[in-house]
């Protein structure tokens, strides 16, 4: 019996060992083949780089938490292939140096490396499969003097390069892209490009034919250059120029529209101030006859930019008919404005309202419904108006016969006076005091009231 109970025990004991063995096994080599670390927010930390995991054992890199100054992004982190990087990833880390991209990176996100005061080189493989480069996403890498543009780049977002020391591109076989008299351009067509990118080093600038949109904030803050000629230019992006040093601008003959302020706080700026209008093309820039209570916008002008004028003494302003974009922060520094009388007959673009509620706008009469119904006109329907005038009728000697009420760009109708007969003189017309003929059913193209007198022949 105590045999038997031996060996039992021998036997129990001997596959408790080999339980245990197994056991250590196992964990030992979960720990050596995965190396992560995962975290509250359900995402993993493997070789310092937190990732997201996404469907189909894709990753999206989230952060980095380690300390290499010269990162290698590597193809993949554990079982995951990395495909994007994310928003503000690897942001302000001074101490990195370089970055390396994996080849089957498809995105990089906003901000992506931003703020590295150090970043000198990122290396990307010709084979990268990078398609998109979000908004700053190499902002403020004043080290960083350039970058490989490769071949399956599409799309370059907003400020990708603002504020990094980049003064050359290499584009590799990408016909989207080129780097020419140190402006990147993007090609949305073969005779339609867009500058994205100025080098920071250049005094003067040529835009290259076809060239038909300056970015967004592309010299912004640049005090480096002096001139630019426009050339083909038509849009202008939003704080283009701004605080820069620009003295002169040639060319632009083409320009129809800007994003916003473009010239604000600029020595070419400064150098009009003595001029009543300060203007691109068809676009007024700036309005300097802040003295007067009624502000008449010169014809032919199609379109006004933000804090256009800043006077505390205007009241009346009137936009001609060539007018197609007011930006809403136009009007913005002129605290007693009364009234806008607009001319155009079709409902011109209109972005939002900093308008106050006593400001009435004008319009002409067969466009009424056309403004009120306008969804950019929403904030201010209530404010629009049609201009009434009075018409004046007079007889050959300017004596007062009669007097009618219209609107700006209606007519007289049934009001009209008919002018007195004069024994062996024929009536031919009336005449405003412009020298406008004017009859019954002729649409009254003026804002202000107008007094007729007959002509006879």
């Amino acid at each position: 019996m105590k045999r038997i109970l031996l060996i039992i025990g021998i036997v129990s004991l001997g596959l408790s060992l080999v339980s245990c063995t197994k056991k250590t096994i196992t964990t030992t080599e979960i720990e050596t083949t995965t190396r992560k670390t995962t975290l509250e927010n359900g995402n993993y930390v493997t070789d310092g780089f937190e990732y997201r995991p996404l469907n189909g054992n894709i990753a999206a890199i989230h952060s980095y938490k380690g300390t290499e100054s010269n990162i290698i992004i590597p193809d993949k982190l554990d079982e995951f292939t990395v495909e994007y990087i994310d928003d503000l990833a690897f942001t302000n880390l001074s101490f990195v140096t370089s970055i390396t991209l994996p080849k089957g990176l498809l995105e990089i996100g906003h901000n992506s490396f931003s703020y590295n005061e150090n970043l000198t080189a990122i290396n990307i493989p010709d084979d990268c499969s990078l398609n998109l480069i979000g908004a700053n996403s190499f902002r403020n890498n004043p080290k960083l003097t350039s970058f490989t543009i490769t071949s399956k780049v599409e799309i370059i977002r907003d400020r990708v390069f603002y504020g990094s020391g980049i003064t050359s591109f290499e584009v590799k076989n990408n016909s989207r892209f080129s780097f020419i008299n140190d402006l990147l351009i993007a090609w949305h067509r073969q005779d339609y490009g867009d500058a994205i990118f100025a080098s920071p080093i250049k005094e003067d600038f040529v835009c290259p034919t076809n060239v038909k949109q300056l970015g967004n904030a592309l010299f912004e803050n640049n005090k480096v250059i002096k001139s630019i000629n426009l050339n083909d230019v038509e849009f202008i992006g939003y704080d283009c120029f701004v605080n820069s040093s620009l003295e002169t601008i040639t060319g632009g003959d083409k320009l129809y529209g800007i994003g916003g302020e473009i010239l604000d706080n600029t020595p070419w700026l400064l150098s009009k101030k003595d001029e009543d209008f300060v203007f691109l093309s068809t676009v007024l820039i700036r309005v300097n006859c802040n003295n007067k209570e009624t502000i008449i916008i010169p014809d032919e002008i199609t379109e006004i930019s933000p804090n256009l004028l800043n006077s505390n003494t205007v009241k009346t302003i009137v936009l001609p008919e060539t007018i197609e974009d007011i930006n809403s922060e136009a009007f913005e520094k002129c605290p007693n404005l009364e009234t806008i009388i607009i001319k155009a007959t079709v409902a011109l673009f209109y972005s939002g309202s900093t308008l106050s509620s006593k400001v009435k706008i004008y319009v002409p009469y067969t466009s009424l419904n056309t403004y009120k119904n306008n969804i950019f006109y929403t904030d201010v329907k209530n404010q629009i108006y049609p201009k009434e005038i009075t018409v004046t009728f007079n007889d050959i000697d300017n004596n007062k016969v009669g007097e009618a009420k219209t609107y700006y760009y209606y007519y007289v109708g049934e009001n009209y006076v008919e002018p007195a007969k004069i024994d062996g003189k024929t009536f031919k017309y009336y005449v405003d005091q412009n020298g406008n003929q004017i009859d019954k059913f002729t649409l009254i193209d003026s804002y202000e009231d107008i007094i007729l007198t007959p002509v006879y022949e």
